[in-house]
């Protein structure tokens, strides 16, 4: 969901990505040399609710910080299950919550937003949360929001349509992921996990229940991954083509999660993937 701001003079940015436990934020300029990314999580015997997502967000960005950092554009990006898709020829945004129900209980209250991802000819619809945007509203204003899956659809779109491809996207406790034969979305899931075994296990299921060619297919990944974490040597072992999004490139792990992060709120970014 876009509510428009201006483009075309950008200074400092605030990109924020909320995930179900937690969220985490880069405050850059037009460069990410020396920026820092930080974390921010809920403690263990928190509930995972809006609520205290929004009590731990107002702790660390307030309108000092805005005002501070001078702010002028903010992107917030929401990872978490609480969304559906449906092929735009099909979607009627009267019906959209019928569509979500069966994906996620819709609570009285919720909003839900739905945005058109024209390059796969679908539409995503999920809940943001309405306490967070208002609190944001409050602060800064207009702003730009989405669900993660939308970039990660349109990033995959851009790769190499001749191969089946799954491009995950992996966080400290949940990955999400899209899958595509050529042109064709043929799943899009995000899972919450607790080891490395756990992350291998979702990411080979669903190989195994799209029935890719582990041979032929290629995983790419991007986000909080490397090769020397258990889950990259599980995968490694069971899939002959295993790539990051930036490999070619001798990134530091911080290097990595920084350029990751931006990647999702990059509104150019289809412009600077290679093809694998």
């Amino acid at each position: 969901m876009e509510n428009k701001i201006n483009h075309n003079h950008i200074k400092n940015n605030l990109s924020i990505l909320i995930r179900q436990d937690g969220f985490s934020f880069l405050n850059y300029k037009e460069s990410l040399n020396g920026e820092e990314l930080l974390h921010f999580n809920l403690g263990e015997n928190q509930s995972k609710t809006p609520e205290n997502l929004l009590s731990l967000i107002s702790q660390e960005i307030d309108k000092d910080f805005i005002e501070a950092n001078a702010i002028e554009n903010l992107h917030i990006c929401y990872h978490n299950s609480l969304f559906s898709l449906c092929p735009t020829t099909y979607f009627d945004e009267k019906s959209a919550s019928d569509i979500i129900k069966y994906n996620t209980k819709i609570l009285p209250g919720d909003y839900l937003a739905s945005d058109e991802i024209k390059e796969a000819n679908l539409t995503i619809t999920y809940i943001p949360f309405n306490n967070i945007n208002n609190y944001f509203i409050d602060l800064v204003g207009t702003f730009d929001y989405q669900h993660l899956l939308e970039p990660l659809i349109k990033i995959n779109i851009e790769l190499d349509q001749e191969r089946e491809r799954m491009l995950v996207y992996v966080e400290a406790n949940c990955i999400s992921l899209s899958v595509f034969q050529g042109k064709k979305l043929i799943m899009a899931n995000s899972f919450n996990y607790q080891t490395q075994e756990d992350l291998a296990y979702y990411i080979l299921f669903c190989i195994e229940q799209t029935k890719l060619d582990r041979e032929e297919m290629i995983l790419l990944i991007f986000g909080k991954l490397e090769k020397s974490n258990k889950a990259y040597s599980y995968l490694y072992n069971y899939i002959k083509h295993v790539d990051f999004l930036f490999s070619e490139i001798e990134y530091t792990f911080t290097e990595i999660q920084l350029k990751s992060f931006q990647l999702l709120f990059d509104k150019n970014y289809a412009h600077s993937l290679r093809k694998i």
